[in-house]
C-alpha cells in the first residue's frame, strides 16, 4: 500500500498495490479518500448514494469508486460496458438493489 497526501486539498490517495505495480488508475488500484477536518474523520470518495439511488456506482468518475468497493465488497463496475450495465448478465448496477453482476 502506498499513501499520498495531497497538500492543496484535504485528500488521501491510496495505491493498493504500490506505485510500481498495477495500472496506477483510479477505481482500479488507486482509491481516493477525503479528510473531513470538522468531524475528524476520513471518508471514501463516492456519490451520495442515499439521495441519488439512480447514480452510477462510481458517479460516472473512477476517482469516486472507493465508497462502492467498501460498501459492496466488489469492483463489478469494471465488468460493465457503460459504468452500470454488466456485460455478461445485463444487470444494471445501482445503490439500492443490484450490487453485483452475479
Amino acid at each position: 500500500v502506498s499513501i499520498s497526501i495531497c497538500p492543496s486539498q484535504p485528500m488521501i490517495y491510496i495505491d493498493t498495490d504500490g506505485p510500481k505495480k498495477g495500472r496506477n488508475a483510479f477505481g482500479d488500484d488507486i482509491f481516493l479518500f477525503s479528510i473531513d477536518k470538522p468531524n475528524n474523520s476520513i471518508k471514501p470518495s463516492g456519490p451520495d448514494y442515499v439521495s441519488n439511488s439512480s447514480e452510477l456506482p462510481c458517479g460516472g468518475d473512477n476517482d469516486n469508486c472507493a465508497l462502492w468497493v467498501i460498501m459492496n465488497g466488489n469492483m463489478d463496475y469494471k465488468k460493465t460496458s457503460d459504468g452500470k450495465t454488466c456485460k455478461d448478465s445485463n444487470i444494471v448496477l445501482n445503490w439500492t438493489s443490484n450490487f453485483s453482476c452475479k
